[in-house]
């Protein structure tokens, strides 16, 4: 099996280039880092996870991993196992990969977008404000909590609440 590739520059010079992948798409490997929303939870935790290997680019369609997320706190170090969806779509002519978090809130019936926002239980009485963070939107009745919050090791409450429909003035 061949692609055929042209940029809008080799249309003018007529040349082609060939990729020939002999039915074998490449493989993607990939290891998860979340020392960035450790800032939200007010610690110095260091999470990572193994490395996710062969996780396949050729094949359109969904498959479940399940992964080991390490949690370093202090001089303790312990993991959780977190289940994730890898992703392949087509969309003109691309391939689109997507990881996220096997978790999802499902919306059923045609009704109105729904706002995912999670609360995390205060550190210390000291601490003035525990608010809800917002965490996007249900997009085509669906919305996958992202991987961090399945790793965190911190009990974590997900709301979901409504948007209001704007009314629009003819």
């Amino acid at each position: 099996n061949s692609a055929t590739d042209k940029s809008a520059g080799e249309y003018e010079n007529s040349a082609t280039r060939f990729r020939n992948y002999e039915g074998k798409f490449p493989t993607v490997e990939l290891k998860l880092d979340f020392n960035f929303e450790s800032t939200w939870f007010n610690t110095d935790d260091q999470i990572t996870s193994d490395i996710i290997a062969d996780l396949p680019t050729g094949k359109v369609g969904k498959s479940i991993r399940s992964v080991r997320i390490w949690n370093k706190r202090g001089a303790e170090t312990f993991f959780t196992m977190a289940n994730i969806v890898w992703t392949v779509e087509l969309e003109e002519n691309r391939r689109i990969l997507t990881l996220s978090s096997a978790t999802s809130i499902d919306v059923f019936g045609c009704g109105p977008i729904i706002e995912v926002g999670i609360k995390f239980p205060r550190n210390s009485e000291q601490e003035q404000c525990n608010e809800i963070k917002p965490l996007g939107v249900t997009v085509d009745n669906k919305f996958h909590l992202p991987i961090w919050v399945e790793s965190c090791s911190f009990p974590a409450s997900i709301f979901v609440r409504p948007i209001a429909q704007r009314k629009t003035s003819s």
